[in-house]
């Protein structure tokens, strides 16, 4: 189990002396008073979390569709059609929160290496494990200090570690054994971060971090030693030992590869929706825990965006691509919050989705053989 709390910062250095004639060595007594405060602040021990018992939620949940579109997608169901069975509705604390500053944050999903399947709550900086048998929310970390992280993305490492991204401090910090042990985001005189899309887990231990501010993307090792950074951003995943990035157009949506080295890309696929339908927009939602089951999903839109379609879910595996279709999103996020995820249970692939219920936010699974 991994805990977290997060270091507060100091707003401000200690103020000169009132008057005109206050004592200089009393002024810089209070200044480096502030930079000691600062550094212990910065090695303090963490707060442990109590863990409560799991969250039980209710499993009786229907998608919302408020004008119909999904009744009317189900009357013309293709025959490839992969359905959602719903998992449970999340409490209403696991909706969307409010952050510092009055922000906006909706919960999202991440997998750890292992195939286990998260819940962050920004809203109440909180990171849930989640059952998918049977629907129980069990918290694994919360941040318990004044600090206030703004929860921009997580990721669980392999050995258990936690990668929490910041992007009111244009911060990555790593948590290791109850302890926080690096602060990622200064190197020498050079900001690395300037707005982080996902952190995400490699396969030997390390991390990666896309930034859509700088469009880059990192990658650190177990410890958040920087090892290299290559143009661009890309999907929150590594398949076949390659990093993903998906190119679209209304026309078609290709995947290429990057090669972390060298950052030499390779075409992986290729789709093109079918003749009337638009590419709206796509996510690769994982690669299996082998790393070598590429799942990708299409949001599309018959003639135009204001006519959704079925979505389309594409698999590349052992080097041949599969689609079938899925019932859109309806709150499908161009941002790139992952609403979807892809994980492997007894043994087969499934994809794990937050979608907008009759009643809040529910989670929902897809099985993809």
């Amino acid at each position: 189990m991994v805990i977290f709390t997060v270091v507060s910062s100091v707003l401000a250095v200690a103020a000169a002396a009132s008057d005109i004639g206050g004592s200089l060595a009393e002024r810089l007594g209070k200044i480096r008073a502030a930079r000691e405060a600062r550094k212990g602040a910065a090695t303090a021990a963490p707060q442990m979390l109590v863990q409560p018992a799991p969250v039980i939620i209710a499993t009786q949940i229907e998608p919302a569709d408020p004008d119909g579109v999904l009744a009317d997608l189900e009357a013309r169901k293709p025959a490839d059609a992969v359905d959602w069975r719903p998992i449970a509705a999340l409490p209403e604390v696991s909706t969307t929160s409010a952050l510092p500053g009055g922000s906006q944050k909706a919960p999202e999903l991440c997998v750890s290496p292992a195939g286990d399947v998260f819940l962050l709550d920004a809203g109440e900086r909180h990171i849930f494990r989640i059952d998918t048998h049977t629907g129980a929310l069990n918290p694994i970390a919360q941040d318990r200090s004044p600090g206030l992280i703004e929860m921009a993305d997580a990721a669980i490492l392999r050995d258990g570690s936690l990668v929490i991204a910041d992007n009111s401090r244009q911060a990555v910090f790593l948590f290791r054994n109850y302890r926080h042990i690096a602060t990622l985001g200064l190197m020498g005189e050079r900001m690395l971060f300037r707005f982080i899309r996902h952190v995400f887990p490699l396969p030997d231990g390390g991390f990666a971090v896309t930034d859509s501010g700088a469009n880059r993307t990192f990658t650190f090792d177990s410890a958040g030693e920087l090892r290299c950074e290559i143009p661009g951003t890309v999907e929150p995943l590594l398949y076949d030992g390659k990093f993903i990035r998906l190119v679209i157009s209304e026309k078609a949506v290709r995947g290429v590869a990057l090669d972390p080295a060298t950052g030499r890309e390779t075409p992986v696929f290729g789709y093109e929706p079918p003749a009337g339908r638009l590419a709206l927009d796509a996510q690769a939602v994982g690669a299996g825990v082998t790393g070598k089951d590429l799942t990708v999903i299409v949001s599309e839109g018959e003639g135009n965006a204001d006519h959704t379609a079925w979505s389309r879910v594409i698999r590349l595996k052992n080097g041949s691509m599969r689609t079938a279709s899925v019932l859109p999103d309806l709150t499908f996020d161009l941002s790139g919050r992952r609403t979807c995820v892809m994980t492997n249970l007894g043994g087969s692939p499934k994809c794990i989705s937050l979608r907008q219920t009759l009643t809040g936010t529910g989670l929902f699974i897809a099985d993809l053989e």
